[in-house]
């Protein structure tokens, strides 16, 4: 599958791997089918405020029966890519239900 993946600045100490991201694509691969495309975005701001400024992440995955975009902002980047992907779940999960409640 062609996976683009963009991880801007990080401080360091809350860096997402590659491999990380990698991991869980595979797991919802595993899940609901092979996916056409996936692009990932990781977005962290080049300095932290005193409260800490929000991490952003994006999905887009393509898969063979439907598209998904996921946007979650939290405090680190390992806390947006948990929550990015658990949405991304619930989203392919109610969309395949749909799917095969049509057949």
């Amino acid at each position: 599958m062609p996976t683009h993946l963009h991880i801007a600045h990080h401080d360091g100490q809350d860096t997402v791997t590659e491999e990380e991201v990698k991991e869980n694509l595979a797991r919802l691969e595993d899940q609901f089918g092979p996916f056409v495309s996936c692009r990932v975005s990781i977005d962290a701001p080049h300095k932290h405020s005193k409260n800490g400024a929000p991490v952003g992440v994006k999905l887009q995955i393509v898969a063979p029966h439907c598209e998904v975009n996921v946007s979650e902002d939290a405090d680190t980047a390992h806390n947006a890519l948990r929550d990015a992907f658990e949405a991304a779940k619930k989203q392919l999960r109610t969309k395949t239900d749909k799917q095969r409640s049509k057949h």
